[in-house]
């Protein structure tokens, strides 16, 4: 059976390490096929930060996207979702579900936008100032 390669930057098939590539990588920075990580990139990505075609984390971006905060194609948020197909407390796409929903993405005005922003400030005031700039602008 194929070993784990480990250390500071690891690059082979199953890969650990600080900075790690691999098809399987666990690390602080993963990249591959299969990946977790505090940043993750890869076709299925588990996170706090992940980007992939399948991505699950706290920030998810992806085609499908699964997390407190998503963007993607299908967005599944917690929080927010921004997508094709969004689905979240407060969700923004082409077609939206959510407590707070706003559909018709291309088409949102300023105020639409400064709607969706102070909606956001209101339910989830804690949320980090580039989190907020990059759901709404």
């Amino acid at each position: 059976m194929e070993q784990w390669l480990r250390g500071v930057i690891s690059i082979g098939v199953l890969s650990m390490g600080i900075i790690s590539l691999g098809v399987l990588s666990l690390g602080v920075l993963a990249l591959g096929t299969l990946v977790a990580g505090l940043i993750a990139a890869g076709a299925i990505a588990l996170g706090g930060i992940s980007l992939g075609a399948i991505a699950l984390g706290y920030l998810a971006i992806g085609g499908v996207a699964i997390g407190v905060y998503s963007i993607g194609g299908l967005a599944i948020a917690h929080n927010i979702a921004l997508g094709g197909y969004a689905s979240g407390h407060v969700a923004i796409g082409d077609r939206a579900t959510g407590y707070y929903a706003w559909s018709n993405m291309s088409e949102l005005t300023s105020v639409e936008r400064e709607q969706i922003r102070e909606t956001i400030f209101r339910e989830f005031p804690n949320t980090w100032r580039w989190i907020l700039n990059l759901f709404t602008g």
